[in-house]
């Protein structure tokens, strides 16, 4: 079982979510309810939106005028950070991908970083896969 609250156009994770999809919701609002269905995950994958000019399209795509407070997103990624690892079970994986190599933290054992090149001008993604400690 595999849970990506950013899934976009992926079809890699068993629950997937997107705001700018037809159906997609707030990430945080859809973590709950698969908090409450008791959605057990293997895997969780947290590849947002990594800048607040991004955040801000996927809300323009689903007609919502983004306010400062939605495009500030240390304060949404580390919510739903914590909201996928209460999903996840003991000993299960998280995959971050970002444009830094936090990942889901400290407290989370680091088993392999991987940089992909984009070339020119465009930042390179960090890959970061953790277990739970």
């Amino acid at each position: 079982v595999i849970v990506d609250p950013f899934a976009g156009r992926s079809k890699i994770a068993t629950h997937r979510n997107d705001l700018a999809d037809d159906d997609g919701v707030d990430a945080r609002e859809w973590l709950d309810g698969l908090r409450e269905k008791r959605i057990v995950a293997d895997a969780v994958l947290f590849d947002p939106p990594y800048s607040p000019r991004q955040i801000a399209e996927c809300y323009r795509a689903k007609g919502r005028v983004p306010t400062m407070k939605d495009t500030q997103n240390a304060a949404l990624y580390a919510v739903v950070r914590l909201r996928l690892a209460r999903l996840l079970r003991p000993g299960g994986i998280a995959l971050s991908f970002g444009w830094n190599s936090t990942g889901f933290g400290k407290a989370w054992r680091t088993t392999e970083i991987l940089l992909v090149q984009h070339g020119g001008a465009h930042n390179d993604t960090i890959c970061v896969a953790q277990r739970m400690a």
